[in-house]
C-alpha cells in the first residue's frame, strides 16, 4: 500500500491523448519487431533447452544465478524458456548468490487478464525490476523477476 501512496499525484492526473497513443504504438512496434527478428534469426542459433537435472529448490535455499552465456544457451529462438522470458535487466544478477524467497505456483498475466499456473518459477530476495526498461517513463512498481529453475544452481 505504501508504494501506491507515493504515486498519488500521478494517479489523479489526467492522461494525455497523445501520450496514450504513443505508448500504444510503441508496444505494437516492439511486439512486431520482436516477431520479425525471431523469424529472421537462423534456426541453428539455439540448440534447444538443455535439462540441467538439478535437485529440488525450495524457499529459503541459497542459489547462484548462472552466467550470461549459460543462460543464453537455455533460451529458445524467441528468448524464452517454456514461456518465461529473460529480461535485459536480469543480466545484472548473473553470477551472484541469492536466497529463494518463494516458489511461484500461480501468477496473474496482465496481458491476458487471467490467472495462470506455473512450473519451476521462483522469486529471489533482492531481485526485482528497477523499472528502467519501461516504455516511456520509468516504472516504480518494483515487481519481482521470475527465475526459471534452469537459470539457477543450488548452493546449499
Amino acid at each position: 500500500m505504501n508504494c501506491q501512496l507515493k504515486l498519488i499525484d500521478e494517479i489523479g492526473g489526467e492522461n494525455n491523448w497523445f501520450s496514450d497513443k504513443l505508448q500504444y504504438f510503441m508496444r505494437k512496434f516492439r511486439f512486431y519487431r520482436k516477431k520479425i527478428l525471431v523469424r529472421l534469426r537462423p534456426a541453428g542459433i539455439s540448440p534447444g533447452i538443455p535439462s540441467l537435472g538439478q535437485c529440488e529448490i525450495n524457499a529459503g535455499d541459497i542459489v547462484r544465478v548462472l552466467s550470461k552465456p549459460e543462460i543464453v544457451r537455455t533460451l529458445g529462438r524467441n528468448g524464452k524458456i517454456k514461456g518465461c522470458s529473460f529480461l535485459k535487466n536480469q543480466y545484472d544478477f548473473c553470477d551472484k548468490e541469492f536466497k529463494v524467497f518463494k516458489k511461484v505456483n500461480y501468477f496473474f498475466d496482465e496481458s491476458r487478464q487471467q490467472m495462470l499456473k506455473s512450473n519451476n518459477l521462483f522469486y529471489l530476495e533482492g531481485c526485482y525490476c528497477d523499472g528502467r526498461s519501461a516504455y516511456l517513463k520509468p516504472c516504480q512498481r518494483n515487481c519481482f523477476h521470475y527465475w526459471h529453475k534452469n537459470w539457477l544452481e543450488k548452493v546449499s
